[in-house]
């Protein structure tokens, strides 16, 4: 039951992100210049980077605090339907905002699960395709 849930609470997080994978193509790119951001007393730091999708040069920000050096050439993924959705191909600039949306979730359920109050340790239950889906035996 343990898994079964965790997967109902990831699967809607990675979905699309695999989705967008599939439909992708790489390219390189070329770090042109370091950008800054503020909110309100917050500075969020970013790479602005630039590559050739076709005969169009497409240019995007990095994600939050991922600086390259200037001319720095940077690996980048992109949706050949629209190329202004790119990423930097690295493991933080596809996933990083994946684990931490899914992270608060996945928390909850492992806190569900293993408090000693949580869920009782011999508690049996049913999944079945017709209602009541889920059981207690």
């Amino acid at each position: 039951m343990f898994i079964l849930l965790l997967v109902l609470v990831v699967l809607p997080f990675l979905l699309p992100k695999i989705t967008w994978l599939a439909g992708s193509q790489t390219v390189y790119g070329s770090m042109r210049f370091a950008g800054k951001n503020y909110s309100g007393q917050i500075i969020h730091s970013y790479s602005v980077i630039s590559f050739k999708a076709g005969e169009d040069t497409i240019w995007f920000n990095s994600g939050d605090n991922i600086i390259f050096k200037e001319g720095e050439i940077v690996p980048v993924r992109y949706q050949i339907d629209n190329p202004s959705e790119a990423r930097v191909n690295t493991f933080v600039g596809i996933w990083g905002d994946t684990i931490v949306y899914s992270a608060g979730p996945i928390f909850i359920v492992l806190v569900i699960f293993f408090h000693p109050k949580g869920v009782r340790r011999d508690l049996k239950l049913q999944v079945n395709s017709k209602r009541p889906f889920i059981q207690s035996l």
